[in-house]
Formats: C-alpha cells, structure tokens, sequence
C-alpha cells in the first residue's frame, strides 16, 4: 500500500509538473532574413518654377528619406518596424536593398519635409516665395529579387512667414 502510494504520489506531482509548465513565445520579435531582399529607387524632384508653361522638376539633392516596413509583413504576430533613412544623392535619388518576402512587402516611402523656394505668379508678378516641401508618403510592393523605381515628385509646397 505503501509502494503504491508512493507510485500515486510520483505520477500525480509529474502531471502536475507539466501542467504547469505553459509555452509564452513571443511572436513580436521578427529576425528578418536580410539576404532575402528587393532592391528599390526612389528619385525625389520638386517643383521649384511654378510659373513655367511646362512642368518642370528640380532634383532634389541632401533630403531625407525613410523606409519602413512593419514587421507584421513578415510574421502575422509580429509589431515594430524595420526602417532605414537615407540622404537622396546629387540626382535626388537614394538606392536601397529591402528586406523582402516571395509574396512582397508594403515599403513605405517617406521623404522629410524641407525647406527650399518656389517661383508663383501673383497679383505682382512672378514672386519667389520661401517655404519647405513635405510628402503625404508612399507604399509600393517590392518582393524578392525587384528592381523597382519610385519618382517621388508631387511634393507640396508650404509657404513660410515671407
């Protein structure tokens, strides 16, 4: 009775000791796989002469540009952000490899506001006004192994105090 007891005891407190034990995994931490990449342009111009017959845009050279990704992209349960800011270049551009899925990812585009000029007709004649240009952002969908081009160039034009 004793040895039986003993036996009861044993099995009891082991199916105790693994009902207790629960799993939390966090799901939110991503480890993204950054050889697995689409490549992505992003040609940033403005319109700096308002007043020309044709549109006309101006690289824009040293801005700022983030990319973000949410790291639910790549797995269902998990937050953040992967992101990256790059200056645009001499031509306005910025060339970037993303991390990326065979399925793609939402890339959003985000170029930062900057101040600069902008020629508008006015009641005077052609006046240069001071100001900076902002962007609403952009997504596209690059997947793995794209080669994709983004022309970023309906930037708005806010003017200063003149």
């Amino acid at each position: 009775m004793k040895k039986r007891n003993q036996i009861i005891i044993a099995v009891l407190s082991f199916g105790l000791l693994l009902s207790s034990c629960s799993k939390n995994l966090d799901n939110s931490a991503v480890t993204l796989d950054l050889t697995k990449t689409g490549k992505i342009t992003v040609v940033v111009r403005n319109e700096t002469d308002i007043t020309l017959a044709k549109t006309t845009y101006t690289p824009v050279a040293n801005t700022k540009v983030t990319l973000s990704i949410a790291n639910s992209n790549f797995n269902a349960d998990g937050t953040g952000m992967w992101s990256e800011t790059l200056t645009t270049d001499a031509s306005g551009m910025i060339v970037a490899d993303v991390p990326a899925t065979l399925n793609g990812v939402t890339l959003n585009v985000q170029v930062l506001a900057f101040q600069g000029t902008q020629v508008q007709n006015t009641v005077d004649g052609k006046v240069t006004f001071k100001g900076y240009f902002a962007h609403d952002g952009a997504t596209i969908n690059i997947k793995i192994d794209d080669d994709k081009v983004l022309d970023v160039n309906n930037l708005k034009f806010n003017k200063a105090n003149n």
